[in-house]
């Protein structure tokens, strides 16, 4: 008989915190403050000559729902020499994004490219914005890139996904 009130209470006390546990899980979770600053988002298709450029295209950037055509323009892709940890190229460069009203983002690149067939590299980076004039005055932030590399007998093409903020 004691066995089975030890039993009991044992049941009781874990059918008592798992409901607990289950009411817990479903409170809702602290409001979390967002970032300030402007979300960055756009696809920007750049050419050159060689691999190493310089780059020189256009992009459409998505800012608050609003789309702006923007010329871009970069420094030529500096290979270091070096390859991370996993297996690609590790590469350098620099932007400027230039709005039709004269605004501007400059950024320094830090960049990985990994071959995946002849003549492509898949391309992921991350842009540290270092400069930005008009509606970006005072402006700095990070834009992430994720995209690909296209070598043919006489052109460079890249394209890319752009996403990050643009911090005051």
């Amino acid at each position: 008989m004691k066995q089975l009130k030890l039993v009991w209470l044992y049941s009781t006390v874990c059918l008592l915190a798992l409901m607990a546990t289950a009411s817990w899980a479903q409170d809702e979770p602290p409001p979390v403050e967002p970032e300030e600053g402007l979300v960055v988002i756009g696809v920007s298709q750049e050419t050159a000559s060689s691999l190493e450029g310089p780059y020189a295209g256009s992009a459409v950037l998505n800012i608050l729902g609003e789309s702006f055509d923007v010329q871009s323009f970069s420094d030529p892709l500096v290979l270091t020499g070096e390859i991370d940890y996993q297996g690609r190229l590790v590469a350098t460069s620099a932007h400027v994004f230039q709005l039709a009203d004269g605004s501007t983002l400059t950024t320094v690149d830090e960049l990985r490219l990994l071959p995946t067939q002849p003549g492509w590299y898949a391309v992921y980076g991350k842009m540290e914005i270092t400069g930005a004039t008009g509606i970006f005055a005072n402006g700095h932030g990070t834009i992430d890139v994720w995209g690909q590399i296209q070598i043919d007998d006489t052109t460079v093409t890249a394209m890319s996904l752009l996403e990050g903020r643009i911090l005051f």
